[in-house]
């Protein structure tokens, strides 16, 4: 090789000069080695990378980008460089022509650069019509360019004075051609990545214009950017689908055994056979190879991403040992050193860039299986069988989407660790090996020792926390069934036991997390103190084997940095291997469901045919493996017919409508429907939007047919109701609509579909009698809406059937008769015996109905006449007794009270009877103003009375307020009379608090002062000791290198080797009691907490409940007290170690090289900025991710819901796109929270490696006072910071966005709370109350402040023993009487006096536990028999007792000795039989 480069320059222009290059204190390179190696070497890495970049260009074409002035400037430099080239080529000619003799290398260079050029020209004009904005190779080689041209550069500056000859062509191009590099890289403006440059790219500049507009505001979802087109789930579910299909249409692998009939069932010993015998397995196609082939490819360029990163890794520890000899040598040129602290910048930068090059693309494949995995399982929801549907509910399949997906999104972010982590290994073990001989194997030796101590740990932790789960979910449960009844138990006075019993289950918990957290100091133990145990073994072992081996610092640095390395994958590839683990079960669970069998599209023949809907000797079933549900079925409807379908529950009548969708299993026989479809199912599906899209359902609006089809299925009046119309969000599965208006919405979908067929399964039984008949009239009738239109109707209506076409009457899944009403009845079959019960059930509901109208009406016009109690009448109606079967005439034993009651204002009050029940005179009780006249006011609730009767209480839950589904006046919530409307909900609830602010500082100190004080300023300095122990050991471990420079022998090895093992021990025992006292105090914290939370909720008064949703106060007791003891502590521990750490670093280099200090203050300038850019960036996208994850699922549970109707209306392609753009928009705010770790990746670890450039460079001027152990611990330092700093940023957000649980559970725990539940100088007698009197006086109330009076200025007197009856309409005030009396409403004005005691001066536990009542809302609680002892017999018997009489003791398992002793006898069948 030499020889062939003296050809080429000629001994005159030497190729090597040693002693000039290396040696001297301003070396140069020879001018051979600039003509040749320095300019050739970006010509070869340009004609080497563009055979496969033109390959990538002509697979990956963007289409052409405009000509840009831009492009015009880079496409002439390039030619302008080309010219120069041939320039200098000719004036070598030209000197040849004068007779001056020239090498060939002066031939050589120009020509290969000039051919270079014009590659390069070429290339940007290809890129360009190519779609690519800035390329990388291109990037690359100008760069090699620029910093190949510096050398010769430099050397023809030094040379000028002495220099004959200047080559023109390599000074000439060597400028211009900076040039075009730089025009490259600015090209990189704050944009989307498609749009970015390289070296944006590269370094992630591109997400810096979205880090600064969410530090300076609150990112929307308006802010994010769209999702590139190459992740979106239009791209990646067809790709995974496609890849899918082919395994299933794999050919199953050829048998010896073949039979040609078909599937056959075998028993599990029949099965083994088979398998044993080798014989044929069904074909089973592998999800695992469709997912690779899929997403392999794209994965493999991280993988390759990784090789290249773990290879660099290994470098700096070589140029570590080279920074650590050079410091030995005296008379080395400094320019070595500096070289050196050079590379090692440069070579972790590299690694830097290649590792989160390596991460976005693992994380991107990650998001992409995410979003074709939950696309693919959406889109097989929409077509499994009903069969299939038993094996997998809708939960089931949610966590499928959610849990597995998520799964396989984890794993592959770390997957490449199966192979790397065995590859840095083994090249962390063969360096070791080069450095410490065989004495390595002692510390792989304690390595291995440590992974039983870890599997142990990790067994142990994963037991603990399943325990943990089930007392938390025990506890949740809990406090679930507290908060819905927390008004029944305030009423009855059980706060304390119920908040023992929650203390009783949190200290279960609290005992399995205080095991899980020192399991947890171990093991951060061990992670801690493996690397020192290893190197302390190998270092030992070393010194002692023979002494002639001596640990100088390069050996001892050399090594600690190669054992930091190994230590990060010895503990990923167990976590790696568990994950692995995880996510084939996950991938069973998916493909299991993948492969289950779909509905035949081609089931129903959709083509033109004699009738419109017919069905041809059909047999029918659910499941393949199901009896027949339907058989012999023969059915067929004219054109424009109305067919009804009727028989008994359970005889089929359904299950006829899903077999004509096309939703069962089609055993034999046809099936035809001709034209589109519209299904009313049973149980109307009301998707979560407004009720006009629900109607409309993907048509087009039509405002006059929109108006027709409103009236004719009698929505307008609920219209008029709801607060935003037709534009009233509808809750999910219609939780704001009555059973009827959710009814009615599916009729009117179906009628504004204007399809061909109509199938109505059953319609009409949600609503009431005169609606039911106005919709048959003005929709499914003869004269409906649907005249014309061919229609099966399921009914259990009898009186329209005379007015249908035909009517089909199935009996046990057959049809047993056909033909119109008339032909039927004079057949005298089952249809005339369906008639017969059917008619005879509604005559007795009849009956029943107006015998109660009957015994009211006198009632009723006797009390009209008096002018009194008008109101009885009325509120009876209210209740809807009158159309309602079962229900009674109010009638009352002992005394009776009516009173017409508006607004808490009493008109009117009278009793008959006294405390005996005897008959007694009538006197007022009390007198109130009334707000009308007694005339008027009777006559008044006499007009609404008959307003009533004539409309019938259509589906109505009383008049007024209540009718409207409203509450009443003043009240907060509905008396019982049906839900809220859900668009109405933000008047009565407390708004959410805003989540977009920063936490303040105060919250940290609230949080310290939960830890305790003492405790929280113990735990730091317990991690200054350990950090000064760290410290401590690695400068003894520095000194005890230095031997070995002051003398060349060991000294007094053993008692190094002791003082070494002494202070890293300590380190770790430290480690250990720090991570245990933190364990106790966030324990302590967290028990703390929860406590003050439960108190005050305990304590709070009612109408924080009526305003504060249920669930907002149980994520109080779930997810945030999770965070408080789970999350939080492991983030406060991170925290605090990586800033120890950090910290460590910095003192040990500015210790060493104080110089350092002045670098410290620039780069802490940029520290501070980016973590706050991130921090507030990352919480605000994390948020959005959130809010746009539940929408996925929530929209899938509701499709799964609906996928017979979706089905029926051909809508499953727009719902499959519905899906895709929710995932979409999830993973459009996913996107830039990845981005975001990789921005944050990128500047944390330059920053990182600014401390190694500058710890090395401070390391080499410093190389006359500084010796090799301190040098070798100042930089060994410097290398482990990056990682410590970039950690500390993200435990930094973690810790923010953990601590706002603190924030919200203390809001909650300072709320305001009820007066004191005992006051120990007003305690009442034991006795109290003796008789029972119960006075108001002047009494007023509302249900909060602000609001207004509820009751108003009620004077009351009620004596003891009394039966008062309270009558109102809804909102009246008559439950708050009751609420009064207990205290759950303070008075406004006023006071009550029971027995001469005021109540309102007494604790609330000596009021409640002395009064009890029935509540209108019951209250089932599971521990039904928890507050008895299990010892107490009698206590048993007197529950039993109760039981019996209120007729429930048939419900209840009692042992004998108790049911005999309730019952009072002593025969055995007797008891036996209660």
């Amino acid at each position: 090789m030499t020889n062939v480069f003296v050809n080429l320059c000629c001994p005159h222009v030497p190729l090597q000069i040693t002693n000039e290059t290396f040696h001297a204190d301003q070396p140069d390179l020879p001018e051979c080695f600039q003509l040749s190696v320095l300019s050739w070497l970006p010509c070869i890495f340009l004609w080497a990378a563009s055979p496969f970049y033109l390959f990538y260009l002509k697979k990956n074409n963007k289409g052409y980008i405009m000509m840009s002035i831009l492009n015009r400037v880079k496409t002439v430099f390039g030619l302008l460089l080309w010219i120069v080239c041939w320039t200098d080529l000719f004036y070598a000619f030209h000197q040849i022509r004068q007779g001056h003799g020239q090498v060939p290398i002066y031939f050589i260079t120009p020509l290969v650069l000039g051919m270079t050029m014009l590659l390069a020209t070429f290339l940007i004009q290809y890129e360009r019509l190519h779609g690519v904005q800035s390329s990388g190779v291109l990037f690359i080689f100008w760069f090699l360019s620029v910093v190949c041209a510096i050398v010769p550069f430099r050397s023809k500056i030094l040379k000028a004075s002495n220099q004959v000859r200047t080559h023109h062509a390599h000074l000439i191009s060597s400028l211009p051609k900076v040039s075009p590099f730089f025009l490259t890289s600015i090209h990189c403006n704050p944009c989307p990545e498609t749009t970015a440059g390289f070296l944006s790219t590269v370094t992630f500049w591109w997400f810096t214009s979205l880090a600064i507009k969410g530090y300076k505001m609150p990112l929307e979802a308006k802010d994010l950017w769209s999702l590139n087109q190459r992740d979106s789930s239009k791209v990646m579910v067809p790709r995974l689908l496609k890849e899918w299909d082919k395994e299933q249409a794999k050919p199953p692998p050829s048998t010896t055994n073949h039979t040609a009939g078909g599937p056959t069932e075998n028993s599990p010993e029949e099965v083994e056979v088979l398998l044993s015998n080798q014989k044929a397995a069904p074909h089973q196609p592998s999800f695992l190879h469709a997912l690779i082939k899929a997403f392999g490819p794209y994965f493999l360029i991280g993988s390759a991403f990784k090789l290249l990163q773990d290879v660099i890794t290994f470098v700096n520890p070589q140029l570590l040992r080279m920074l650590i000899s050079f410091t030995k040598q005296e008379k080395a040129p400094y320019w070595w050193g500096y070289a050196l602290a050079i590379l090692m910048f440069l070579t972790a930068l590299l690694q830097t860039l290649i590792l989160h090059r390596h991460f976005q693309y693992c994380f991107i494949t990650g998001m992409n299986v995410r979003t074709a995995l939950i696309g693919a399982i959406y889109r097989k929801a929409l077509v499994i069988t009903n069969a299939a549907k038993r094996s997998s509910t809708v939960g089931e399949i949610v966590n499928l989407m959610s849990v597995d997906a998520q799964r396989f999104m984890d794993l592959t972010t770390f997957l490449n660790m199966l192979w790397s982590a065995p590859l840095q290994i083994m090249l962390a073990l063969y360096f070791l090996w080069q450095n410490l001989g065989p004495s390595v194997l002692a510390g792989v030796a304690v390595m291995v020792m440590l992974i039983p101590l870890n599997a142990f740990i990790a067994m142990k932790t994963r037991a603990y926390q399943v325990e943990q789960m089930q007392y938390k979910d025990e506890r949740i449960k809990l406090m679930n069934e507290i908060l819905n009844g927390i008004k029944v138990l305030k009423l009855y006075a059980w706060e304390n036991s119920f908040k023992d019993r929650v203390l009783a289950i949190r200290q279960k918990e609290l005992n399995v997390l205080r095991k899980t957290a020192y399991l947890g100091a171990l093991s951060t133990m061990a992670w801690t103190s493996a690397p020192f145990l290893v190197a302390l073994t190998s270092f030992a072992v070393f010194v002692t084997v023979d002494e002639k081996n001596i640990l100088d610092a390069e050996k001892a640095f050399v090594s600690l940095s190669l054992f930091n390395i190994l230590r990060f994958p010895l503990n990923m590839l167990p976590q790696v291997i568990s994950g692995l683990v995880q996510a084939s079960v996950s991938l069973k669970r998916i493909q299991s469901f993948l492969s289950h069998d779909e509905l035949d599209p081609n089931s129903v023949d959709r083509k033109n045919s004699k009738f419109s809907v017919s069905v041809v000797n059909g047999k029918f079933t659910w499941g393949k493996e199901d009896p027949p549900v339907l058989h012999n079925m023969n059915v067929m409807v004219p054109q424009g017919s109305l067919l009804a379908v009727v028989g008994h529950v359970g005889c089929g009548k359904s299950s006829l409508i899903s077999a004509l969708l096309g939703d069962m299993e089609k055993l034999e026989g046809e099936v035809s429907v001709r034209g589109s479809v519209a299904y009313v199912p049973q149980q109307a599906w009301i998707q979560n939007a407004t009720l006009r899209n629900n109607i409309l359902f993907g048509k087009s609006y039509d405002e006059r047919k929109y108006h027709r089809v409103l009236d004719a299925c009698a929505l307008t009046p609920d219209l008029e109701v709801l607060p935003g119309g037709d534009m009233t969000e509808i809750g999910e599965k219609g939780i704001n609509l009555s059973g009827g208006q959710r009814q009615r919405v599916s009729l009117a979908r179906a009628l504004y579909s204007d399809a061909d067929v109509y199938l109505l399964d059953d319609p009409l039984s949600a609503v009431d009698a005169h609606v039911a008949k106005h919709i048959f009239d003005n929709l499914i009738g003869p004269e409906g809406a649907l005249k014309g239109k061919t229609r099966i109707l399921v009914t259990h209506g009898i009186s329209f059937l005379p007015q249908v076409d035909n009517i089909v009457v199935m009996v046990e899944g057959g049809v047993s008769e056909m033909g119109s009403y008339q032909e039927l009845l004079k057949q005298n079959g089952a249809f005339a015996e369906f008639l017969r019960n059917y008619a005879l059930d509604d005559t007795v509901e009849e009956d029943e109905a107006i015998g109660e109208t009957a015994l009211l009406l006198p009632c009723v016009l006797s009390f009209l006449r008096g002018r009194l109690a008008s109101f009885c009448f009325s509120y009876w109606l209210h209740r809807g007794f009158v159309r309602r079967r079962g229900r009674r005439l109010f009638t009352y034993l002992g005394g009776l009270v009516f009173f017409r009651a508006n607004q808490g204002s009493f008109s009117a009050l009278f009793s008959r009877g006294s405390a005996s029940g005897r008959p007694g005179p009538t006197h007022p009780l009390l007198t109130a103003n009334s707000h009308l006249p007694l005339e008027q006011a009777s006559d008044w609730w006499v007009e609404s009375a008959h307003i009533c009767l004539r409309q019938g209480c259509v589906e109505s839950t009383g008049p007024g307020w209540g009718r409207l589904g409203l509450p009443g006046p003043g009240r907060p919530g509905t008396d019982g009379n049906g839900p809220l409307v859900f668009s109405l909900s933000s008047w009565l609830r407390s708004p959410r608090k805003n989540e977009k602010r920063n936490v303040k500082s105060k919250v940290y100190l609230e949080y310290a002062k939960a830890v305790g004080p003492l405790l929280s300023v113990i735990i730091i300095l317990l991690y200054g000791c350990q950090s000064a122990a760290s410290i401590g050991a690695n400068i003894w471990l520095s000194q005890w290198t230095n031997d070995a420079s002051g003398n060349g022998t060991q000294v007094d090895v053993p008692m190094r080797v002791g003082v070494y093992a002494a202070l890293g021990i300590t380190q770790g025992v430290l480690v250990m009691i720090s991570s245990f006292t933190l364990a106790i105090g966030n324990i302590g914290a967290a028990k703390k907490l929860h406590f003050n939370l439960l108190a005050n909720k305990l304590h709070t008064p009612q109408s924080f409940f009526d305003t504060t949703p249920i669930g907002r106060i149980i994520n109080r007791f779930s997810k945030d007290i999770y965070v408080i003891d789970e999350a939080l502590p492991s983030t406060v521990l991170m925290f605090l170690g990586t800033f120890f750490v950090s910290l460590s670093t910095l003192i040990v280099i500015i210790s060493s090289t104080p110089i350092f200090a002045v670098a410290i203050v620039p780069l802490a300038i940029i520290y501070v900025f980016v973590q706050r850019f991130y921090v507030a960036t990352s919480r605000q996208l994390k948020r959005l991710e959130s809010v746009s994850r539940s929408p996925i699922y929530s929209h899938f549970s509701e499709t799964i819901t609906g996928s017979s109707v979706i089905r029926a209306y051909s809508r499953d392609t727009a719902f499959v796109l519905m899906s895709d753009v929710k995932v979409d928009e999830n993973q459009k705010s996913y996107y830039p929270g990845i981005v975001s770790n990789r921005w944050l990746g990128v500047r944390i670890e330059f920053i990182g490696n600014c401390i190694v450039l500058f710890a090395a460079l401070f390391a080499v001027t410093g190389k006359e006072s500084l010796n090799p152990g301190l040098v070798g611990l100042s930089v060994s330092y410097a290398l482990q910071v990056t990682m410590s700093l970039n950690w500390m940023v993200r435990m930094t957000s973690d810790l923010e966005n953990n601590i706002v649980a603190v924030e919200r559970v203390k809001e909650y725990s300072e709320t305001k709370t009820e007066a004191p539940w005992e006051v120990e100088d007003k305690k009442p007698p034991p006795e109290w109350p003796m008789t029972g009197n119960v006075q108001f006086q002047n009494y007023s109330v509302r249900y909060r402040e602000g609001l207004d009076l509820v009751l108003r200025n009620i004077t009351l007197n009620v004596k003891g023993g009394e039966k008062i009856g309270i009558v109102g309409r809804t909102g009246a005030g008559k439950s708050s009487m009751t609420l009064c009396l207990f205290r759950l409403l303070e008075a406004a004005a006023g006071e009550i006096t029971i027995d001469d005691v005021k109540i309102a001066e007494i604790g609330l536990h000596d009021l409640r536990s002395k009064l009890t009542i029935i509540p209108q809302v019951y209250y089932l609680h599971i521990y039904c028999d928890s507050s008895i002892s299990k010892d107490s017999k009698a206590l048993y018997t007197t529950v039993y007792r109760s039981l019996i009489h209120t007729h429930i003791h048939t419900l209840v398992v009692m042992s004998y000795d108790v049911a005999t002793a309730a019952l009072g006898r002593t025969d055995r069948g007797e008891a036996a039989e209660h």
